[in-house]
């Protein structure tokens, strides 16, 4: 665009020059006076199309700058600085490697759902190697239905249940996918049970989603 400007400021400034040589000489001035319109339109035509684009690359900072300002104002109310982020990622990631399921899935559902931090945040532990201790509620081939937490006969159908929905019980199970399944024979409704395997499935406390860990082997 500074160049077709540049280009215009030219013609501009040749056909005044042409045009006054021309009446000078008395000669023809068609040719001059279509030079120096064409100057003129395509001089204010450039600056035109700059202001334009300069108004949008100020809209578009401005849109930023707001994003930025936003995110600043959740970290300040949750007493953050402006570089931190609502959650301790080597917390979390301690907590599902050290067997402490509960005080994760208990940590995980504080993290605040705006801007995207929780998704953010399971981002950097998806696939996480995980360990966790829980309360076999049933067991179907290889897979294993664990309760995270206080058990009190919790089956799959309860924390599906309307009643279960309300209390969000399906948050606190963890299913496992094990690639043993012999040992998967030998286990009973009620045993509590270690196992460790991939994270894969993230549960959801508002939408009663439960967890879910890969390759999972049983650990005692």
């Amino acid at each position: 665009m500074e160049f077709l400007g540049l280009l215009g400021f030219i013609a501009f400034v040749t056909g005044i020059i042409w045009l006054i040589v021309s009446a000078i000489r008395k000669t023809t001035k068609k040719i001059p006076l279509i030079i120096l319109i064409v100057g003129i339109v395509t001089f204010f035509g450039s600056l035109t199309t700059w202001e334009k684009e300069t108004t949008k690359e100020i809209t578009a900072k401005e849109t930023t700058s707001n994003k930025d300002k936003a995110k600043k104002n959740i970290n300040k109310k949750a007493g953050m600085t402006t570089t931190e982020v609502p959650y301790d990622i080597s917390k979390l990631k301690k907590y599902l490697t050290e067997n402490d399921f509960e005080a994760f899935i208990t940590s995980y559902n504080e993290i605040p759902n705006s801007n995207g931090y929780r998704t953010e945040a399971w981002d950097k532990i998806n696939k996480t190697s995980t360990t966790a201790t829980g309360t076999l509620m049933e067991s179907e081939n290889t897979t294993l239905y664990l309760y995270i937490g206080d058990y009190s006969g919790q089956t799959r159908d309860s924390v599906n249940s309307e009643e279960g929905k309300k209390k969000s019980e399906a948050y606190n199970v963890l299913v496992a996918e094990l690639n043993d399944y012999d040992k998967a024979n030998e286990l009973h409704v009620g045993d509590k049970i270690t196992v460790s395997g991939s994270l894969e499935s993230r549960g959801d406390k508002k939408l009663n989603y439960n967890w879910k860990v890969y390759n999972a082997t049983i650990v005692q």
